[in-house]
């Protein structure tokens, strides 16, 4: 018997990105006039150290991004952007133990910066430490001036999903989606989620608001021809499976089309 592809999504992980954690200089309440004049110049110079550490790692010379990223983190140890670069590079590097003491770092500094409690959640759901990325997303929610919460919501979702816990993934999802009704990954995991627990009238209906978001992924499109097939509608079953040929001619769920 041939076996299908499966296809949970559970690579399609949303990233905050360490560029969009703010990076600027930054004044600390309370200081006295010329230490705040010095903190701000530091993480000035540490911007430019991050930002030339990030376009080396983008190009794949992980040595120059150590050199500036390391010099960002001696010249500003209290700026938060400076750890969480480092992080996303220890964690390239697959030192890991390295990569969490960074990013604890940078949470500890900004404990309620939603993007870093994003992307640590990301990071320890990869380590297989669920209980403690889904406090890194939870922690993350009480950023009301968050501009995205149905990212941090999917991600936990996304996280769930990788513990095999599909009724607090489905929770997460709808609560993204409340957010933010047209999120297309949260619409693609609920109509991912309905199908796997045999809710196909469901699965197709979120399918179809994925769609109109002008998502027609692979994943999408497979599930859909799933859909369509349980369904006992083989017209739209067909039309998916040719719309998955013509847009995925090299995909491994051709084989499964006839």
């Amino acid at each position: 018997m041939r076996r299908l592809p499966h296809s949970s999504g559970m690579a399609i992980w949303v990233f905050a990105g360490v560029a969009l954690l703010g990076l600027h200089g930054c004044r600390y309440a309370g200081a006295g006039g010329d230490a705040a004049l010095t903190a701000d110049e530091d993480n000035r110079q540490a911007d430019l150290q991050i930002r030339l550490g990030l376009a080396y790692l983008r190009g794949g010379d992980k040595r120059l991004a150590f050199n500036n990223l390391s010099t960002a983190v001696r010249g500003a140890p209290n700026y938060a952007p400076a750890h969480m670069a480092m992080a996303v590079l220890r964690e390239s590097l697959d030192d890991r133990e390295a990569a969490q003491a960074h990013y604890q770092r940078a949470a500890q500094l900004r404990p309620r910066d939603a993007d870093i409690r994003n992307n640590f959640g990301n990071f320890l759901c990869r380590r297989q430490h669920y209980a403690a990325a889904d406090r890194q997303f939870r922690a993350g929610l009480r950023d009301k001036l968050y501009a995205a919460p149905e990212l941090l919501l999917s991600n936990a979702g996304l996280c769930a999903l990788r513990r095999q816990d599909l009724g607090r993934a489905e929770m997460y999802f709808r609560q993204a989606l409340t957010r933010n009704g047209r999120f297309a990954p949260a619409l693609y995991q609920m109509a991912n989620i309905r199908f796997r627990v045999g809710r196909y009238e469901s699965s197709e209906r979120y399918l179809q608001r994925f769609f109109q978001q002008g998502e027609h992924t692979l994943n999408g499109l497979w599930l859909g021809v799933r859909v369509y097939r349980q369904l006992k509608q083989p017209d739209k079953a067909r039309a998916m499976a040719e719309a998955l040929r013509a847009s995925f001619p090299d995909a491994p769920q051709i084989e499964f089309l006839n």
